[in-house]
C-alpha cells in the first residue's frame, strides 16, 4: 500500500510542512495540523482525515493538488477548505482506503 494512504504515516508527520504545487514555478507550504480517526470505524476500510493549515493571504479552491513531501514523496490529494482561523485557512482531506487484509 502507498504510504501516503496510511493514517500512521500522517500521525508521524504532524506539524511538518507539506509543499503544494500551484504551477510549474510556484508552490505553497501547508502544515499538517491534525489527524483524525474516521467515523464510524470499519473492518474493511481504513478511514481517517487530515487537516492542513495554510497561510492567511491565499485561499485554495477545493480540488486535487500535487504535494511533494520530503519523506513520502510526490502524491496527489483532493483537499477542501473548511474554515478560516487566526493562522489562516484550514483544509481537509478524507481517506477511505481498503485495508490490505480486508
Amino acid at each position: 500500500m502507498l504510504n501516503y494512504l496510511k493514517q500512521s504515516t500522517y500521525e508521524t508527520l504532524k506539524s511538518e510542512t507539506f509543499p503544494l504545487k500551484l504551477d510549474d514555478d510556484n508552490s505553497l507550504d501547508l502544515v499538517l495540523a491534525n489527524v483524525y480517526d474516521g467515523i464510524p470505524p470499519s473492518d474493511k476500510y481504513e478511514s481517517f482525515k487530515i487537516e492542513l493549515q495554510g497561510p492567511p493571504d491565499f485561499l485554495l479552491r477545493q480540488r486535487i493538488y500535487e504535494f511533494n513531501h520530503e519523506k513520502i514523496g510526490i502524491f496527489q490529494l483532493f483537499i477542501v477548505p473548511v474554515m478560516q482561523n487566526e493562522q489562516g485557512f484550514l483544509y481537509e482531506a478524507v481517506f477511505n482506503v481498503l485495508k490490505e487484509d480486508g
